[in-house]
């Protein structure tokens, strides 16, 4: 597949420049791991509370648990009727930066259970000054709205650096639109990482696409998929950043 995306992307190649960025983001990257050991460890907190207020904390955190409990039982109740609450999702997609002649590439799986939906991605950027790669994991994400109009997913996971071997605290925000009985479903999502070390902000992520059914059978169906992903990296000096501007495009797999 990758190989596939590659000579698709060529096709669309206008400038022969030699230029590219992707070796700026790995300095970039290991400037930030290098700052990170030299910050200090940081004193010790202290901490004091009342008795009273744990109480109502606790307190509080059950009734959050019991609307939780509440509405994934809700959500699980429908499943047969709507059966996307309950499915898998396998994202075969790639990109095309053509003012730095970069690829990307950006294989993922995606599980729903109702309220709770799990998201892993590998993100791998190249061009001729080198590569670049992530793996990202939104551990849990939490559909706040789960219609069969519209989604909209909060999350929270982790994205590791395999070029410096670190790793950083990630968020999302996303919203998809569905039509027509969910063959065109348009979205946006954002991403971005912290780095608490250093007060930097390692990558930040603009994702817009579109998906539309070309075929179903039984539970399974296939969506091709286009969009614009925009990506910004820390870059090596201090108030830096990298962008990046990919045309993107692939297929998605459901199973549900």
């Amino acid at each position: 597949m990758k190989n596939i995306l590659i000579i698709v992307f060529s096709l669309l190649i206008v400038s022969t420049e030699l230029f590219g960025q992707v070796g700026e983001v790995s300095k970039g990257a290991r400037g930030n791991k290098e700052n990170t050991r030299k910050s200090s460890e940081g004193s010790d907190r202290g901490y004091s509370g009342g008795g009273g207020s744990c109480v109502f904390f606790f307190l509080e955190i059950f009734d959050v648990i019991n609307i939780i409990g509440r509405g994934q039982k809700d959500q699980l109740a429908q499943r047969f009727e709507q059966p996307y609450r309950v499915s898998l999702k396998a994202g075969l997609n790639g990109g095309y930066y053509n003012g730095e002649n970069t690829f990307i590439f950006l294989p993922s799986i995606r599980g729903n259970w109702g309220l709770f939906s799990t998201h892993f991605r590998s993100n791998w950027i190249q061009d001729l000054t080198g590569q670049f790669q992530t793996l990202d994991w939104q551990v849990i994400q939490m559909n706040i709205v789960n219609t069969p109009g519209f989604t909209l997913r909060a999350g929270t996971g982790f994205s590791h650096v395999k070029d410096i071997d670190d790793t950083y605290h990630e968020s999302t925000v996303g919203f998809v639109a569905h039509f027509d009985e969910r063959r065109i479903n348009p979205g946006i999502e954002f991403r971005w990482s912290n780095d608490y070390s250093t007060d930097e902000v390692p990558r930040f992520e603009i994702n817009t696409q579109v998906d539309y059914e070309i075929m179903q059978s039984g539970k399974f169906r296939i969506n091709v998929m286009g969009g614009y992903l925009y990506q910004s990296y820390i870059g090596d000096e201090i108030g830096e950043h990298i962008p990046f501007h990919f045309l993107q495009t692939g297929i998605n797999l459901y199973f549900q």
